[in-house]
């Protein structure tokens, strides 16, 4: 089923437009949400370009623009292992689509604008989910069960974070 589902890659003249694009008045948010995790969870990450990239199904993620592999760990779920940039890119552009996406509540946003950004980090998540199950990405597969996974503050505070 998810095996016909591509990425391409963003051109530079059309970077500036892309996260707004996908993610509306938070991309600064999952920016810095993805920067973040992947902080959080590569002891090799210092920063750097990352990629833009779209898939086929209209969801989106952005990876660290690196030839080598890198080592995740996941403490919550006891996930370490080498995975690619491409499949650490797309778990933790997961990891942020699903923390924006339970986020947005009534005490900062009106009722259809925060239904309307739920809505929006939903199904991108849904859509990077299908592309992460073609069978290549076995490494972002591995490190994300099928269930919905929530980056809370909580938790990145537990992980070491502020």
């Amino acid at each position: 089923m998810s095996a016909g589902i591509t990425a391409r890659k963003i051109q530079p003249e059309f970077r500036l437009d892309f996260l707004p694009t996908h993610c509306g008045e938070f991309y600064t948010c999952f920016e810095l949400g993805v920067y973040r995790v992947m902080d959080l969870a590569c002891p090799e990450y210092e920063g750097g370009f990352w990629e833009f990239f779209e898939t086929s199904n209209g969801s989106f993620f952005i990876a660290w623009d690196r030839e080598s592999s890198v080592q995740m760990w996941w403490r919550d779920n006891h996930f370490h292992g080498e995975m690619s940039t491409e499949a650490a890119g797309i778990a933790v552009s997961m990891m942020v689509l699903s923390d924006l996406a339970f986020s947005c509540d009534a005490e900062r946003f009106s009722g259809k604008f925060a239904a309307r950004v739920c809505a929006r980090s939903h199904r991108s998540w849904i859509d990077l989910r299908l592309y992460r199950l073609n069978p290549v990405r076995r490494a972002a597969r591995e490190c994300l069960p099928g269930r919905l996974f929530v980056c809370t503050r909580e938790k990145l505070s537990r992980q070491g974070g502020d």
